[in-house]
């Protein structure tokens, strides 16, 4: 178990905020701890006081040259998009599994929780028809080189359960998924000055400013999580599932 928190969109959120939202979940990842902000084309990586910490010879990686933050995470603030994870290390455990990951010379970054139980043959795959290679033993790479290879399609070959976050940095293109039945959440939400989140926990959300949950009267009691094609929406606003495309600054729309 995992747990990421993304944010999308040109207005200014509160570094802090996003700090204390990633922190309310460090119960689903103890491990380990990872931030990278990207704006354009450029990225900075961040580590704080959970970042695991690298062996000299993995510190030149672009996953793993970490900056400080400022006292007040302000260097979160800004960021057009902005990836947060908490790592529970069970596939892959030293620091090449390290989060946000990039692939591609830094072409593709991922937020991932979950677990592909066929990524095995998937990496063998990759390595010998598509001349692919690997830094590390974990499954999230393989995620990553699976969608550089095969775009969006890449999840039909999935065997597992998995919520994550892909950004396409050259096409500056974002892709999320969730797996089929929904064993790993991903929630998101739109915030009124039309930033996007996503989260694998509702309470993260607690921590931004202008969230104001009102229960959906017409969901809750009834078909509840299950009953909109798998999307849960007990919280206006606030959905559980499926796969959705962002480029240029908007949502692209939920397809389950």
């Amino acid at each position: 178990m995992c747990g990421i928190f993304v944010k999308i969109g040109k207005t200014k959120q509160s570094g802090k905020q996003f700090k204390l939202a990633l922190n309310s979940i460090q119960h689903r990842g103890p491990d380990d701890e990872g931030f990278t902000v990207f704006s354009g084309k450029d990225f900075e990586v961040y580590g704080a006081e959970d970042t695991i910490v690298p062996l000299a010879d993995n510190k030149s990686l672009m996953y793993l040259n970490f900056n400080s933050f400022d006292g007040d995470f302000t260097d979160l603030d800004t960021g057009e998009v902005v990836f947060g994870h908490r790592r529970l290390s069970i596939i892959g455990v030293n620091e090449l599994g390290h989060q946000p990951m990039c692939y591609g010379e830094g072409r593709y970054w991922i937020v991932y929780n979950g677990e592909l139980y066929n990524y095995l043959e998937i990496r063998k795959e990759l390595a010998e028809v598509y001349d692919k290679q690997f830094l590390s033993n974990s499954d999230t790479e393989v995620v990553l080189a699976a969608y550089s290879v095969w775009g969006k399609e890449a999840v039909k070959r999935f065997d597992g359960m998995w919520s994550f976050v892909i950004y396409d940095l050259q096409e500056q293109e974002l892709y999320c998924s969730r797996d089929r039945f929904g064993v790993k959440p991903l929630y998101y939400w739109i915030s009124s000055e039309g930033n996007l989140f996503f989260a694998s926990e509702i309470k993260q959300f607690t921590f931004l400013e202008g969230w104001n949950p009102v229960i959906d009267e017409g969901k809750y009691g009834g078909e509840g999580c299950f009953g909109d094609g798998g999307r849960c929406v007990i919280i206006e606003g606030c959905v559980n599932g499926g796969r959705c495309s962002w480029c240029g600054g908007e949502c692209g729309g939920v397809y389950l």
